[in-house]
C-alpha cells in the first residue's frame, strides 16, 4: 500500500476532527506559517472510547465443515452503527483474527472488492453488509477456529468454526 505525505493543514484537520469524535472541547488553531509542510501520515488514532459498533460474523457453509468443503468457504459481516451519529467504521483498517492471530494479508482482502459509501460513512442505526470468499485461508486442517473482526475499538464476538477430516 502506498503512502502520500500528509501537509500540516490536512494533518490539523484531522486531529481536529478526532477530538469532536470523541466529544474533547476547545478549538484548534488555524495552521501557522509551515502549512505547506509535508509530514508523514500518522497511525491511526487509538482511543480508549469504543465506536457504536456492533459487528457480527457468519460462516457460509455454516459453522461446521469438512476439510474437503474449504475451499468454497467464505465468511459474512454486518456492521451495525448503534450510535446517533454516521461514523466511519475504520474497515479498512480493521483486524480478522483466527485464533488470535492477525490473518496475514487481511488489509489487502478488505481494501479491495466493490463497496458502497457506508464503508466509511455509515448513518446511525444503519447496518453494513458485506462478504469475503477466503477459501481455505483460515484453516490449517481439521479443528476449531476461532473467529472475530476487530475496529474500531470494538471486537465481534467469536465465530467458533470445526472443521471435520475428510469424509468425517
Amino acid at each position: 500500500m502506498l503512502r502520500r505525505e500528509m501537509t500540516l493543514r490536512e494533518r490539523t484537520a484531522m486531529v481536529a476532527g478526532a477530538l469532536l469524535w470523541l466529544g474533547c472541547a476547545g478549538t484548534t488553531p488555524p495552521p501557522g506559517p509551515d502549512a505547506g509542510a509535508t509530514a508523514p501520515l500518522p497511525t491511526p488514532l487509538e482511543s480508549t472510547k469504543a465506536m457504536p459498533l456492533e459487528i457480527r460474523l457468519t460462516a457460509n457453509p455454516g459453522p461446521t465443515l469438512r476439510e474437503d468443503q474449504t475451499s468454497g468457504f467464505s465468511l459474512e459481516f454486518v456492521v451495525k452503527n448503534l450510535g446517533a451519529a454516521t461514523v466511519d467504521p475504520r474497515l479498512g483498517a480493521s483486524i480478522l483474527r483466527v485464533n488470535g492471530a492477525p490473518l496475514k494479508d487481511w488489509d489487502m482482502t478488505i481494501n479491495n472488492g466493490p463497496r458502497d459509501g457506508r464503508f466509511t460513512a455509515l448513518p446511525a442505526g444503519d447496518n453494513l453488509h458485506f462478504g469475503y470468499a477466503l477459501g481455505g485461508a483460515l484453516f490449517h486442517g481439521p479443528g476449531e477456529y476461532s473467529v472475530t473482526l476487530e475496529t474500531g475499538g470494538v471486537m465481534s464476538k467469536p465465530l467458533l468454526i470445526r472443521v471435520l477430516p475428510r469424509g468425517g
